[in-house]
């Protein structure tokens, strides 16, 4: 089995490095990682439903969606990424007690009675520290998971924090828990190297003949190749969610109006605005504006912002964007 210690917190590129293993590779893989301040989003999910644009926006949080399903995540220099890629018969490529129990060996080494929760989560106590997610390429799966040792939890929250029947989707969900750090659970000061350090050599021991192995300049030309033409791309961060209803609403001491947002494919295909006090150009123009452009917020308020600057200075359009997401 290869192991990789991963040199990069860029979340884009140790993303693609997962799939260009998974599919480039014939080894068994270990994949060790930290990210970034980031929201890892599962394949099958609706984005915007899963998170708090405008605070993602605000603290630059990158968003990125992954191949497996599965819920999302949230990833930050204080959360440790492991990742097994593991070759096998079909039928028999799911397993996810496999691949958490040494994580759970080792969380008990340190004094943590970790166990595995009924969502394939690892919990210590009634607290949630690791999410977990499958993905099956050929005779191929990828496990991978996350271990909040001592991430900001404050940010994740607020990172993750969703409005209630603001979206209507057949996406896949995530489920909300509490959750807590590591460091916080056991009764040993162990710096977050330390840790990462520490349960890298438990998994080598674990497994047993295992190969230190470096990306070299092929590896990376190819990895950085997946991640701008894949996962840096807001047509599969964003535009790759299935078809969904937004409701939104804007209000200052000018107007007041409520939205309602159809996107399919990515695409606004419909929008309707009630409004008790706007202008019916101020109206027609947010529609005309948006009306079959891609639901990316970046470029929704640049066109809105140049459509509408001049004559209404005083209007808050940011927030009037904000309220079409």
């Amino acid at each position: 089995m290869l192991f990789i210690n991963s040199t990069t917190t860029n979340p884009y590129i140790n993303i693609a490095t997962e799939e260009y293993l998974l599919r480039n590779f014939t080894q068994d893989i270990i994949f060790i990682y930290s990210n970034s301040p980031s929201i890892i989003i599962g394949k099958h999910q609706n984005t915007l439903e899963e998170i708090n644009l405008k605070f993602v926006i605000e603290n630059n949080i990158d968003v990125v969606r992954r191949l497996s399903g599965g819920g999302t995540v949230y990833h930050d220099n204080g959360n440790l990424n492991f990742t097994f890629i593991r070759n096998g018969k079909l039928g028999k490529l799911i397993d996810f007690n496999k691949y958490t129990q040494p994580v759970i060996n080792y969380l008990s080494s340190i004094g943590a009675k970790a166990y595995l929760g009924s969502k394939n989560e690892i919990r210590i106590g009634k607290d949630k520290v690791s999410g977990n997610a499958e993905h099956i390429f050929k005779n191929r799966v990828m496990h991978h998971g996350t271990l909040l040792f001592n991430s900001e939890l404050n940010v994740l929250n607020n990172a993750i924090k969703r409005e209630e029947d603001r979206y209507k989707s057949k996406a896949v969900q995530s489920n909300r828990t509490n959750v807590a750090n590591i460091s916080e659970l056991i009764n040993s000061d162990i710096s977050f190297d330390n840790f990462r350090n520490n349960i890298s050599e438990f998994f080598k021991t674990y497994i047993g003949n295992t190969i230190n192995y470096n990306l070299n300049s092929e590896d990376t030309a190819n990895i950085n190749q997946i991640a701008k033409e894949k996962y840096e791309l807001w047509s599969w961060n964003f535009g790759y969610s299935p078809k969904y209803i937004v409701h939104g609403s804007f209000k200052n001491s000018n107007i007041e109006f409520s939205t309602t947002v159809s996107v399919e494919n990515g695409v606004i295909k419909s929008v309707d605005i009630n409004n008790n006090n706007a202008s019916e150009y101020l109206i027609a123009t947010i529609k005309n504006t948006v009306i079959d452009k891609e639901h990316n917020f970046h470029n929704i308020h640049k066109s809105i912002n140049s459509k509408l600057k001049n004559n209404y200075s005083n209007y808050d359009l940011l927030n009037i964007c904000y309220s079409l997401f």
